[in-house]
């Protein structure tokens, strides 16, 4: 039960709906126009004017919101045993916790519709391109790339891209990274994920061919995430924005779990390539064959 309807109540009501598994049976307002009485009515929740109202409902949780000592002493006074009251001096570890539920509900319902989207071919350049391209909209980014490994030379080249011009895109394809070289090169060698918060302060990070074109698209802050397959280097993602400042914690790890996701879908496009080239090959060797 929710006692208190104002925007604190509001946006605590909005939360519970949200948060899988819990059910509000009744929000408690002495003002019939306060924002959360509102919200309950049209979404089929009861209602009640008076905070005792709410131990009429079978429920094992009221959240007081209203911050008035009184309102407080009455629900102590009144709980049943079997109802656990918190106050709203008491509510923000619980608000905080609503709060990292959801946006982990949030970050892997988007997770899932990705990988969804990126196993759906197994078309290679079409895996990259829509890898890189969800790995912009996941981190919040502008625009980004997606590097493959060479192992023969430890070279990173460009693969597939989103959102950049072309000419950068050129650039980028022309110089490719070596292991521990720029931001991507690092995350490759370190295995760990490397941000550059103003790419204009930081021309050791990045390359002196790719700076220029960096600087002049204007933008100012990067991720760099790697690829790994059992630590054994596939290639690397680079989103950039044109904001400077650091990528928060949970972009971070977001980003880092899309990774370890499109690894799998990297690999099935190429084994899926390297059999219709084995398939091919076949083809032709037993084409050859008949002639003879």
């Amino acid at each position: 039960g929710l006692v208190g309807g104002g925007k604190g109540g509001s946006a605590l009501l909005d939360l519970l709906l949200d948060w899988p598994g819990a059910k509000v049976v009744i929000v408690a307002d002495p003002l019939p126009d306060a924002l959360g009485i509102q919200k309950a009515k049209a979404l089929g929740i009861p209602t009640a004017a008076h905070h005792l109202e709410v131990f009429a409902y079978p429920l094992d949780l009221v959240l007081e919101v209203t911050g008035q000592p009184a309102v407080l002493d009455d629900l102590l006074r009144a709980e049943p045993s079997s109802v656990e009251v918190i106050g709203a001096g008491s509510l923000r570890f619980f608000w905080d916790l609503l709060e990292s539920l959801r946006a982990r509900t949030r970050d892997l319902q988007a997770l899932g519709e990705v990988g969804q989207a990126v196993s759906s071919t197994l078309d290679l350049p079409t895996v990259l391109t829509t890898i890189v391209a969800r790995a912009v909209e996941l981190s919040g980014a502008y625009g980004g790339v997606i590097y493959e490994h060479d192992e023969a030379t430890h070279e990173l080249q460009v693969r597939a891209a989103h959102r950049i011009e072309q000419e950068h895109f050129e650039v980028l394809r022309a110089a490719p990274h070596r292991l521990g070289e720029g931001a991507v090169g690092r995350a490759a060698a370190t295995r760990a994920p490397v941000q550059v918060p103003d790419i204009l302060d930081a021309r050791e990070v990045v390359p002196t061919k790719t700076w220029p074109i960096l600087a002049r698209s204007g933008y100012r802050s990067l991720l760099a995430v790697p690829l790994l397959r059992e630590q054994r280097i596939l290639g690397g993602l680079v989103v950039w924005r044109q904001e400077p400042g650091s990528f928060s914690t949970e972009v971070v790890n977001l980003l880092q779990a899309f990774a370890t996701q499109s690894v799998l879908a990297i690999q099935n496009a190429l084994l899926f390539h390297e059999i219709e080239e084995k398939g091919r090959q076949l083809e032709m060797a037993s084409k050859h064959k008949s002639q003879f």
